[in-house]
């Protein structure tokens, strides 16, 4: 079974320091794949849509949200949507999936004002022999 390992910067306007989650979950190889690349396009669709806050709001920001509805680990709570769609907070949660075929949501920890995700990677929960494991470096 695996899981995955994510290293992130973390901190404050004071401070800020290295630091690593490893997620509560237990996948066959090929279900922990498929959350490594969801991970990976959710983290790149929150620094894009922080690029647009930062210097081009409006329509791009308004065609990457829709498109980003699309994905599958798109998580969106209607008790947290406001008229600003921008506001239904899809950046501090992910869906991942489950080896059952469900998807359930996980919090990021490595997004936020102050966190910037180093890398991310595939580990054996219980190691069992030469078993490689897969990462990405953002």
């Amino acid at each position: 079974m695996y899981t995955i390992n994510l290293e992130y910067t973390t901190g404050s306007s004071f401070h800020s320091e290295e630091t690593e989650t490893t997620l509560t979950a237990n996948w066959s190889l090929e279900t922990a794949k498929i959350n490594l690349k969801r991970i990976k396009a959710h983290y790149k669709a929150y620094s894009d849509r922080n690029a647009y806050v930062s210097c081009m709001m409006g329509k791009k920001e308004d065609e990457l949200f829709e498109k980003i509805k699309q994905e599958p680990w798109y998580f969106s709570n209607p008790e947290w949507e406001y008229p600003n769609a921008y506001c239904n907070h899809w950046e501090f949660t992910v869906m991942l999936l489950e080896d059952d075929g469900t998807n359930k949501q996980y919090h990021c920890d490595w997004c936020g004002y102050f966190e910037h995700l180093h890398r991310a990677r595939i580990v054996a929960v219980n190691p069992k022999g030469d078993d490689s494991d897969m990462e990405f470096e953002v």
